[in-house]
């Protein structure tokens, strides 16, 4: 895997909230599928890159600027994860 920037999570964020728009806007039930599974992809690829910026990226001179770091990173990795929880909802766990 290519080494991460910190724009990566974000740029892949975006294409997840792309994703369940065109998801949601779909009446095909073979599209919806195809869709949801590229979305939920996606979003494990989300999760991942926020781990690893959280765990490889950031130093206690961040925490130190940035009081809330930690409560803004796990809110994030909360969010990616929460289409888990709520596999056939219309509602958009991150945002859309």
């Amino acid at each position: 895997m290519p080494a991460l920037r910190p724009g990566a999570s974000q740029d892949r964020s975006a294409v997840v909230k792309a994703a369940w728009r065109k998801y949601n806007a779909s009446s095909d039930t073979t599209s919806r599928f195809v869709r949801r599974s590229f979305k939920e992809e996606r979003a494990d690829l989300v999760k991942h890159h926020l781990v690893v910026l959280w765990t490889d990226y950031f130093k206690v001179e961040h925490l130190k600027e940035y009081p809330n770091l930690h409560d803004l990173f796990w809110m994030a990795t909360k969010s990616a994860g929460e289409d888990e929880e709520e596999r056939m909802t219309s509602r958009s766990p991150i945002g859309c």
